[in-house]
């Protein structure tokens, strides 16, 4: 029974909270571990229960669901010294990691728990998720699942709690963070694309609505134009979907790319504008509107970079399209 499945959460973040919610209203007991004291405040009110410390929080859970923003804070959950989840994690543990990672990460992770930690009880699956927070809080996220066939049939059941939409990918652990990546990609280039076209048809005096609402029936349209215009129309800057998540995720797909010496000029180009807007200081606004006014008043020096980047990226695919 659902009821009888203990389930520990570490980040309770704008989705992590949502989703450990939806659990408790499913009927799952959920021990939630955050660094934001207020996030486990919200946790207590809805019905769950709060650890100081990842380690108190895996406590007897035979299912840990790990939602952090980065690598770096899946390790430090997982391995402080002491404090981490790895010291108290219960005996034949499954941990979730639900995070948009590099796909070599969780085989790196899994060996260290039963290398280093000496645990190779312990089992781990790659699911990074999608859906923003609506869709968390609602359990129909986007979920695509990676790992041993057994230890997936384990999780079953949360998956389908928290998720509409639930895909198995074949090829082992880091095979969907492989898709992922591939997702992130399209949707931080069409971001991109999006806050740029809009700026320049700001700038041709052209009526943004209008020209927003005919994209939108043209060969042209994209799920992230048609949800990320709006709030730039509206100039809504509410952090509905922070840079630092595309500034991280576009870092993956560069060195991806690097790794596979496949080269991703338009990517990496998208990569520098998140990064440059981060260094603006709109790291923590949204997504949806910060490029727009970045491209109204761009800086020149950045331009100029752009366009040559764009022009060598241009001669190399004309080239290809050559052979």
């Amino acid at each position: 029974m659902a009821s009888k499945t203990k389930i520990a959460f570490i980040g309770l973040g704008a989705m992590g909270l949502g989703m450990a919610t939806h659990l408790l209203e499913d009927g799952y007991t959920v021990t939630g571990f955050d660094v934001n004291p207020m996030a486990l405040e919200k946790l207590l009110v809805m019905g769950g229960s709060a650890a100081d410390t990842s380690r108190e929080g895996v406590q007897d859970a035979s299912i840990v669901i790990c939602m952090v923003a980065n690598s770096t804070q899946i390790e430090d959950a997982l391995f402080a010294e002491t404090k981490g989840a790895v010291f108290g994690l219960a005996l034949n543990a499954v941990i979730i990691l639900c995070s948009t990672v590099a796909p070599s990460f969780s085989v790196q992770m899994l060996e260290r728990i039963h290398r280093d930690f000496q645990r190779p009880d312990v089992q781990l699956l790659d699911c990074p998720v999608s859906g923003g927070t609506i869709r968390a809080a609602r359990g129909t996220l986007t979920i695509l699942s990676s790992g041993p066939k057994d230890v997936l049939n384990i999780a079953e059941s949360i998956f389908n709690s928290m998720s509409e939409n639930l895909y198995e990918i074949e090829g082992g652990l880091g095979a969907a963070n492989k898709i992922k990546l591939i997702n992130q990609h399209l949707a931080g280039v069409h971001i991109a694309a999006s806050a740029e076209v809009m700026g320049l048809a700001a700038t041709l005096g052209i009526n943004t609505k209008e020209i927003y609402e005919m994209v939108l029936k043209s060969s042209a349209w994209s799920w992230m134009f048609e949800n990320r215009v709006p709030h730039m129309l509206s100039d809504d800057w509410t952090p509905h979907s922070a840079i630092s998540i595309f500034v991280k995720d576009m870092g993956i797909v560069a060195s991806e790319g690097l790794l596979q010496d496949f080269p991703l000029y338009i990517a990496s180009t998208t990569e520098q504008i998140f990064q440059y807007a981060a260094g603006m200081g709109y790291e923590k606004m949204t997504t949806r509107v910060s490029f727009e006014y970045s491209w109204r008043k761009p800086h020149r020096w950045f331009r100029k970079q752009l366009f040559f980047k764009v022009r060598r990226a241009h001669m190399f695919l004309s080239s290809y399209a050559s052979h």
